[in-house]
């Protein structure tokens, strides 16, 4: 019962990426294209690397590393991201100016890191130990 919605999920996003792709043309105008799979143009501000949530659209890291890595004003390809497909295009850039972050804060920053790190390499190994565990239950001899 948990499989058939990812299910659902994917195809309706394979459809949705095969529909863009259809439709696309070079240069085509992003306004142009949603009204020819008969969608509507959205815009999301604010997109940042430690953020996968976008407003409008929900989590998709897809979506946020594919942002972030576009070159001003270029368009994307069709993206099938996590939860839809998308072509996007970026209208402004603003970099991290890294000289305006204090020795406090870069030492917190770098904390935090070492901090998900660790706790993601202890999840990885108690995962691996739980599938490896070979545990037999007594307790019904109490």
């Amino acid at each position: 019962a948990e499989l058939e919605p990812k299910a659902r999920l994917e195809q309706k996003t394979a459809i949705q990426a095969q529909r863009l792709r259809d439709a696309l043309e070079p240069d085509m105008d992003l306004e142009q294209l949603a009204e020819a799979v008969g969608e509507i143009r959205r815009v999301a501000s604010g997109v940042k690397m430690n953020n996968t949530l976008v407003p409008t659209l929900g989590r998709d890291p897809i979506f946020v590393g594919v942002a972030l890595g576009l070159e001003h004003e270029a368009v994307s390809p069709v993206i099938k991201g996590a939860t839809a497909a998308y072509v996007m295009r970026a209208t402004s850039i603003h970099s991290a100016d890294l000289s305006l972050l204090t020795s406090v804060a870069r030492d917190n920053l770098r904390r935090e890191i070492e901090t998900r790190k660790k706790q993601a390499v202890s999840g990885r190994w108690l995962a691996e130990l739980r599938e490896t565990a070979d545990v037999a239950d007594y307790r019904y001899r109490f």
